[in-house]
C-alpha cells in the first residue's frame, strides 16, 4: 500500500489512548492544584479554595472536551466516525439505501 494511504488509515483508526487521557488528567489536576494553592495563600479555607478553583477552571469535563476538540485531526476523526455510523445504518436497512424504484 502507498505510504500516504498507510498514514491516512492510521489516522482514521487512531483512538485516544489511555496514556493520552492520563496525561490530560494529570495536567488538569496539576492546574487545579495550583489554583487551589493560590486561593489557600489568599486566606480561604481548603474547601472554599477547592470550590473556587473548580469554578475558575470551568469544570474538568468541559475543559477536557475543549482540549480534545482542538486536537489535530479532530475534524477528520469525527468525519470518519460519521462515515462508519452511516455505513452501519445502510447495512442494517439496505432497502432504504437503494431508494425508490
Amino acid at each position: 500500500m502507498i505510504p500516504a494511504l498507510h498514514r491516512l488509515r492510521a489516522l482514521l483508526r487512531w483512538r485516544r489512548g489511555a496514556q493520552g487521557e492520563r496525561d490530560l488528567d494529570d495536567e488538569l489536576r496539576a492546574h487545579l492544584d495550583l489554583l487551589e494553592a493560590e486561593h489557600l495563600k489568599s486566606g480561604m479555607d481548603p474547601q472554599e479554595a477547592r470550590h473556587h478553583a473548580l469554578l475558575e477552571l470551568g469544570g474538568l469535563a468541559q475543559v477536557k472536551e475543549e482540549v480534545r476538540a482542538i486536537r489535530p485531526g479532530f475534524w477528520l476523526e469525527t468525519f470518519a466516525q460519521d462515515l462508519r455510523f452511516a455505513a452501519r445504518l445502510l447495512r442494517k436497512s439496505p432497502g432504504f439505501a437503494a431508494g425508490p424504484s
